[in-house]
């Protein structure tokens, strides 16, 4: 992202328009925040000067300082899930995307989570958002999967379901990242909290 871009990890991006936008995480020394950056993107490129940190111009923000979250945008609806403030995050927060974008967001709870998670990783799969591989407890990994229906989100309704299907027994790897190809769903890396 160039030396203007973000400076924080575990926080989240998308692409909206012609921007590229990051939210949240925390620092070296793991103060978390609730800002985020915006860059523009021109053929293809994220032009490395046009980075910009909140400001009056560019004053959207989670609803609350929050990193290792999941996140999922479908319609006109962002979704930020779970994740690390000063203890777990058990909820899912709603916005109006376009709301939220220019700082005047309405955010709402729409969910809550029995065992609160993180550092999940996020797929979108034949209209379905899926969370593989969270932590419940740190350093504790999960097997545990939920989906969640994007027709449903797109119209507001979020109703994420713990799948009876879970990860092998010796895979829990938060922090993984997932990747789709063809038929099948790869997580590659991650942490199982032994190594």
């Amino acid at each position: 992202a160039g030396s203007n871009g973000p400076f924080r990890r575990f926080g989240k991006a998308f692409i909206h328009e012609n921007n590229v936008y990051y939210f949240g995480g925390e620092n070296l020394a793991a103060t978390k925040s609730s800002n985020g950056f915006k860059g523009t993107i021109v053929d293809g490129e994220i032009i490395d000067s046009s980075w910009q940190e909140n400001s009056t111009q560019f004053p959207a923000a989670l609803p609350r300082t929050l990193t290792r979250y999941n996140l999922v945008i479908s319609g006109s609806y962002i979704y930020v899930i779970s994740g690390l403030y000063s203890s777990i995050n058990d909820l899912v927060y709603r916005a109006n995307l376009s709301d939220f974008l220019t700082g005047s967001a309405a955010w709402v709870t729409v969910q809550t989570f029995t065992t609160p998670f993180f550092g999940g990783s996020t797929a979108i799969i034949n209209n379905y958002a899926y969370i593989f591989a969270n932590a419940v407890v740190t350093p504790v990994g999960s097997r545990s999967i939920y989906r969640a229906s994007m027709t449903e989100l797109a119209n507001g309704v979020c109703n994420f379901i713990e799948q009876t299907n879970v990860l092998p027994s010796s895979t829990k790897p938060y922090y993984s990242s997932c990747v789709c190809v063809d038929d099948y769903v790869m997580l590659l890396g991650g942490n199982d909290g032994v190594a």
